[in-house]
């Protein structure tokens, strides 16, 4: 009865809100090794196809201007609280700090420094746990991370970025529940330690009439087992522009990664070569081509890469056909990300995709942006999950050699101003052709997230976040079931008590729906959270 009154009234407070929800199920991906340096001189645009990926992708979406190259991938959904980061253009920093229920403190800190023209960064902390119904059903996340940007001199800049990511979980998820485990046993700690850097130039280098942008990232990642990876990502692209319509580009990418675990050590490389050309046939239409020549663990592969792009005049609209051949990364950092209640994984590769797909995108009725994209993927060595057949806390990770997947993308977003944005995407997908595997475990074949938020008044911020996923296969000692779809429904909002006072409010789970994204494994119910934002 508590919680009907508290969703009642802040219903009538806000009208709508929002939510993030934590340990969302992101994996890096390598969906498509296309370098592309854009003189500023002149705006060419530069979209590319739908990324491969047997889960969500953690990117971030932002409304086009004038052009229509824009990428939509919706955020993780979090159990955290609602972050409005509009006022740190204004204000130097802020501390955010909240409670709920599940014994749930929150706390974030965040502090701008630089003088925002040839330096400008920020530094961000956060602390968050929780403790559920079940037994051992708790978990801690925190971190810390810092980004900045120098301007070298008039043409060079350079990004330098690095932080820690400490989880801290247990293996809650074991069958029958009246098992009683050791508890030591179920312990499960995640750390990352982070640091990369970035430089790039704005104009042709004045000796080779290049454009380059060179991205360096190393990960340091670790468990409490005796267990750690080092993996460095490298992507160093160089484009020259040979006239108006003519540019060449070749571009080295990959990652270089080594294991230590508690019985094997062994290393997990993937190199790959690109050397392409952009075509502009006209002022609506542009012709991509390229070969990538990669090695993955030493296995050589000839990728291909045929893309042709074409922009309807008057119309608003662009559509794309082509044919594009990549590697996803598979680290033992990304596929933790994907699923924490991995075991550590005895073997890595990376996985081959050939994505032959056709899509069109654009604008229309001034604030409304779409696109809509299917495809045929052909894909080797696709990382799948399966329970233990001791108890089933565990997922071992296992790769199948041959996968086919048709997949449709769609995306719909409205935004208005500052004050209001709707994003809506789909991602339907059909899993066939597997070799050795009865079924593709632990893969969605739908997918739909939804975003909502609105400023009102100036004071009142809220958002309201949705996301659903169909049934999932399992295989546990049973045998192979199909498991059961998921909704979760958040809202949340902030208002501004004083210039440098707000309070936040929000709400997770709305429905109560205690669904399993990974099998054995119940999220949390209904959470409520709120507290106080100082910014200074």
């Amino acid at each position: 009865m508590r919680k009907n009154i508290f969703v009642i009234i802040f219903i009538i407070i806000c009208s709508s809100s929002l939510a993030q929800k934590e340990g969302g199920k992101t994996i890096d991906i390598t969906s498509s090794f296309k370098p592309e340096l854009i003189p500023p001189k002149k705006i060419i645009p530069s979209p590319g196809p739908l990324t491969s990926s047997a889960g969500k992708t953690d990117l971030k979406y932002q409304i086009p201007a004038q052009q229509m190259n824009f990428r939509y991938s919706p955020s993780p959904l979090r159990p955290l609280a609602y972050n409005d980061t509009s006022k740190l253009q204004e204000d130097r920093g802020y501390i955010k700090a909240g409670f709920g229920n599940f014994s749930t403190p929150y706390l974030k800190a965040a502090i701008n420094y630089g003088n925002g023209e040839l330096t400008a960064g920020n530094l961000e902390a956060y602390y968050t746990s929780s403790k559920g119904k079940m037994p051992f059903q708790q978990f801690a996340r925190y971190g810390l991370k810092t980004n900045a940007i120098f301007q070298l001199n008039e043409n060079h800049s350079l990004q330098a970025r690095g932080g820690y990511k400490g989880q801290d979980l247990k293996r809650y998820g074991f069958q029958p529940e009246s098992l009683k485990p050791d508890e030591d046993s179920l312990k499960l700690r995640y750390n990352d330690l982070h640091l990369g850097a970035t430089i790039e130039n704005r104009k042709a280098d004045e000796t080779f009439g290049v454009y380059y942008k060179g991205i360096l990232d190393a990960h340091f990642f670790s468990d409490n087992n005796q267990g750690n990876e080092t993996a460095l990502h490298y992507d160093l692209p160089l484009e020259k522009v040979l006239n108006e319509n003519i540019s060449l580009n070749i571009g080295l990418k990959g990652v270089l990664s080594s294991l230590n675990l508690k019985d094997t050590s062994y290393s997990n490389n993937l190199t790959m070569v690109r050397a392409g050309v952009k075509y502009k046939l006209n002022d609506q239409t542009i012709i991509n081509a390229a070969l990538i020549p990669s090695w993955n663990n030493g296995n050589f592969s000839l990728l291909p890469l045929a893309e042709l792009e074409s922009y309807l005049s008057g119309e608003g609209f662009a559509v794309q056909i082509g044919i594009e051949g990549n590697f996803i990364q598979n680290t033992w950092r990304t596929s933790a990300a994907f699923n924490p209640w991995i075991t550590q994984p005895q073997i890595l590769t990376h996985t081959r995709n050939t994505d032959i797909y056709g899509a069109i995108k654009g604008n229309f009725a001034g604030n409304w942006f779409f696109r809509l994209k299917g495809s045929y993927s052909i894909r080797r060595d696709v990382p799948l999950f399966v329970n233990d057949t001791i108890d089933g806390r565990t997922f071992q990770m296992v790769f199948e050699p041959d996968m086919n997947v048709a997949g449709v993308l769609g995306e719909l977003g409205w935004q208005k101003d500052n004050k209001y944005s709707w994003t809506n995407r789909i991602l339907i997908q059909s899993f066939g052709g597997l070799e050795v595997y009865e079924k593709a475990f632990g893969l969605l074949p739908l997918e739909f997230n939804s975003s909502f938020s609105a400023k009102w008044l100036d004071k009142l911020t809220t958002k309201a976040d949705l996301f659903m996923f169909s049934a999932p296969w399992t295989q546990t000692k049973a045998g192979t079931e199909k498991g059961k779809a998921g909704i979760d429904l958040n809202l949340g909002g902030e208002f501004d008590l004083t210039n440098r006072v707000q309070l936040w409010l929000q709400f997770n789970n709305i429905f109560n729906n205690e669904y399993q994204r990974w099998n054995q494994y119940p999220v949390l119910g209904f959470q409520a959270l709120g507290g106080v934002i100082f910014t200074f």
